[in-house]
């Protein structure tokens, strides 16, 4: 590689920090996909890598905690998500974004099975209270309609 192609890949590389630090250390009431998607949609091409890495507290997973955890409260944050992958679906040929899809696509799948049993946990142990839980069981409700738009 050619010292320019170095210094290229090491702005890039840099900026990515720079991108994920922002994100992840956004106060608690901002959302990530709300308020920040046109940073956080290219940074959906770095999840492809996530599952080789097994590093709990790396940047890439502390990202996707934190954008999990807004999805279950919000369905803005689920929208600007879905979205985010139906562009890179529609704007890229899908024998290169295909394997990111997959990705994504198990990702969202974990997710929400978890969303799912939390829910169902609250409300098998009586601790579901409509007033503080409906949004939640809205939004994963929603999201599972993203999933399986068919049945």
């Amino acid at each position: 590689m050619s010292l320019g192609v170095v210094s290229i890949m090491t702005v890039i590389i840099a900026r990515f920090a720079d991108a994920y630090k922002f994100l992840i250390c956004l106060p608690g009431g901002s959302h990530i996909w709300c308020g920040f998607s046109d940073i956080m949609g290219p940074l959906l091409e770095t999840f492809y890598n996530y599952f080789k890495n097994d590093c709990e507290d790396s940047p890439l997973r502390l990202l996707w905690k934190r954008i999990s955890d807004e999805m279950g409260l919000c369905l803005q944050c689920i929208s600007q998500h879905h979205q985010a992958q139906d562009m890179y679906n529609t704007e890229y040929e899908s024998s290169s974004i295909g394997p990111l899809l997959d990705v994504l696509q198990k990702l969202d799948c974990e997710r929400v099975t978890l969303h799912l049993r939390d829910v169902n946990t609250k409300i098998a142990g009586e601790k579901y209270d409509p007033a503080c839980d409906n949004a939640e069981v809205v939004n994963v409700l929603y999201e599972v309609c993203f999933l399986c738009p068919y049945g």
